[in-house]
């Protein structure tokens, strides 16, 4: 599938031809590709106000200030990193292509999947494109989770926090789920204070608590996960004193090396 980028002044020209009240827009957003052939435009104004367009259709809602103080964070983060754009790597087919304008700095940023991209994405992309999903959930309605998924060869994890853009001294909901999927049973150390059953490691000041573990057998000493079986782990995370700006959660399983990682971003505004 090629996909074709359209120039940035023509894409501004034609997702803010509103009325003149509601200009100049805070951030302009356009996605496309795909196997369906998706075509996404998303406006958000420094009021909040949210205009959504997909398959012809278009919403009107509201993004709320936290939001939009979480977008700029992460849009100033990108353009202190020299980012611009980068191009698929040589083969890739239906993949998404995504690109960002940002008038009130001028700037532009472009890129595709990052398992289609040439080369590796910055990490604060990743929070990015989450941010701009979590918009489009705000003015659509639709339910949106921040969730990332890894797997191995005999292993998949899950990992899902209730919360994306939050303030300092928030708790959230840590939710993992690993699935052992070999036939040969995950054998690890017997669980204690000091070493649960998943590690979970930030870059921000943070309080753990294990509210619940399901799904691990316990033999001869040592904690056991199953073929076939599922551990469930629930934690709360408390922030501490947090600096604002972008973070990351980090889960591993099992807790020491080698193990399975999954990070989650998050926003302190």
């Amino acid at each position: 599938m090629e996909v074709v980028a359209i120039a940035p002044a023509v894409l501004a020209m034609s997702l803010t031809a509103f009325p003149g009240s509601l200009k100049p827009p805070f951030l302009v957003y356009y996605r496309k590709g795909g196997i369906s052939g998706l075509i996404e435009n998303l406006i958000v104004y420094s009021d909040g106000t949210g205009i959504y367009r997909s398959d012809g259709e278009e919403i009107r809602g509201k993004v709320n200030g936290d939001t939009i103080m979480a977008l700029e964070a992460v849009l100033n983060m990108i353009s202190k990193r020299g980012f611009s754009e980068v191009s698929p790597r040589l083969g890739a087919v239906d993949f998404l292509y995504h690109e960002v304008i940002f008038p009130g700095r001028g700037e532009r940023f472009a890129w595709v999947d990052e398992w289609a991209s040439e080369v590796g994405l910055p990490r604060e992309i990743r929070a990015l494109t989450k941010l701009l999903d979590y918009a489009i959930s705000l003015i659509t309605g639709a339910k949106w989770v921040n969730l990332e998924e890894s797997s191995t060869a005999y292993l998949r994890m899950r990992a899902s926090l209730d919360g994306l853009v939050v303030r300092d001294g928030a708790t959230l909901l840590l939710e993992v789920s690993v699935a052992c999927s070999s036939e040969v049973e995950i054998s690890y150390t017997l669980p204690t204070l000091d070493s649960p059953d998943v590690k979970i490691e930030s870059d921000a000041e943070i309080s753990v608590n294990f509210l619940r573990v399901e799904g691990r057998t316990i033999d001869e000493g040592k904690r056991k996960l199953l073929p076939g079986r599922r551990l469930n782990v629930e934690v709360s995370v408390e922030l501490k004193e947090v600096e604002r700006g972008l973070h990351w959660l980090s889960v591993h399983f099992p807790p020491k090396a080698p193990s399975i990682e999954v990070s989650l971003p998050f926003v302190i505004v």
